[in-house]
């Protein structure tokens, strides 16, 4: 029996445990969602079929420039459906009564549009769907002084309207990858490799195996409560299960931290838009702080900094917990994790050894799709 997509990561006398797919995931809120009428593809909208059942058709488009939306979202709530568009931006609803059908399009760098069509028996339904880009202002990184989660929830758009959209992005990321997980089941093989870190800045690597995970599994953040027991055969450890994509669109993850855009961030070499989160002051115990990364023009996932909020008293001479996740696409606007680099600093105070920390670090090596690919291949 395969693990499901947890990455355990031996950092020391940690495990860092990584959950590619996690979490509930919440609505969105209701604000300013366009409520329109659906735009007919062409002059002759309606045809009708044999059946009594009808069908909706549509193409999701860019509204400024009429470019296809490829893989766009696309969800019914009165039907239970939700699904992505093709890779040409089109998607068939069928078997449907007559009556009246609210549609709901969401897609990345886009506002989510709401579109009712009405549907007469037996009839075929040609529609497009026009999304209008959101914008956001490309400022340099705003430094501040470190700043505490007082007042911890969901950004509003209200109270700090910059840092509420791009969390929308991330959540609208997270719900994508969800989605994906749902829809096209898989399984990822992945290469670890586990080095010591000198203090000559080089590594001395300790083992190298593989590992195979599935989508399928799914777990719940509990505030204050990442550190948890891993059972290898007859020994037990202590892990620290950091939060993933998905707990940024669940409802208890969002209770317990706080949210800030900084602005652009260029430090990696490519601008990319940065979030940062911390946990509310209110969490006593062990938790996690960080930043993502989102793409500035398509505002897909690009990389995710995670790091534990405090290192508890019984790991003696370790000073940080770090993970970085990078993030790649499948298809446009389909992220999936990349490569994973752990990172244990420890304590010098008082050690005479040439040994700072420890790191590890996953790389994909294969995918596999359990029941079809996105993108039809």
């Amino acid at each position: 029996m395969h693990p499901g997509l947890h990455q355990l990561i031996r950092l020391a006398t940690l495990v860092i445990a990584m959950a590619i797919v996690s979490a509930a995931v919440t609505p969105e809120p209701a604000h300013a969602i366009p409520s329109v009428r659906a735009t007919p593809a062409s002059s002759a909208t309606t045809a009708r079929v044999v059946a009594d059942s009808g069908i909706i058709r549509g193409v999701v488009r860019d509204d400024a420039t009429g470019a296809v939306l490829p893989y766009a979202v696309v969800s019914v709530a009165s039907l239970g459906i939700e699904r992505f568009a093709n890779s040409e931006g089109q998607f068939v609803l069928q078997n449907l009564r007559a009556g009246t059908y609210r549609l709901r399009v969401r897609q990345l760098g886009h506002s989510p549009v709401e579109i009712d069509v009405t549907l007469a028996a037996g009839a075929v339904e040609n529609i497009v769907v026009r999304m209008p880009r959101i914008t956001t202002k490309l400022a340099a990184m705003r430094v501040s002084a470190d700043w505490e989660c007082t007042t911890p929830g969901r950004p509003t758009r209200e109270s700090a309207s910059e840092s509420a959209q791009i969390f929308e992005q991330i959540e609208q990321n997270a719900q994508r990858l969800r989605l994906l997980a749902e829809s096209f089941p898989f399984e990822l093989d992945v290469e670890r490799r586990i080095y010591d870190t000198l203090d000559d800045e080089t590594g001395r690597l300790q083992s190298v195996d593989t590992t195979r995970l599935v989508s399928s599994t799914r777990t719940q953040y509990v505030p204050g409560k990442v550190i948890v027991d891993v059972v290898r055969g007859i020994t037990k450890e202590s892990a620290v299960q950091l939060p993933t994509l998905l707990d940024f669109a669940d409802s208890t993850f969002q209770r317990t931290h706080c949210f800030l855009f900084r602005g652009t961030d260029d430090s990696s070499g490519t601008a990319l838009l940065r979030l940062d989160f911390k946990v509310s002051r209110k969490i006593k115990s062990p938790d996690v702080n960080g930043s993502v990364y989102l793409d500035p023009t398509t505002y897909a996932l690009r990389r995710a900094d995670i790091e534990l909020s405090d290192i508890p008293r019984q790991f003696k001479g370790l000073y940080s917990v770090r993970v970085t996740t990078n993030f790649v696409e499948l298809a446009p606007g389909l992220p999936v994790t990349g490569t994973v680099n752990g990172v244990n600093e420890f304590s010098r105070r008082g050690k005479r050894t040439s040994v700072t920390g420890s790191l590890e670090q996953h790389v994909p090596i294969g995918i596999r799709f359990l029941k079809g690919r996105p993108d039809g291949k």
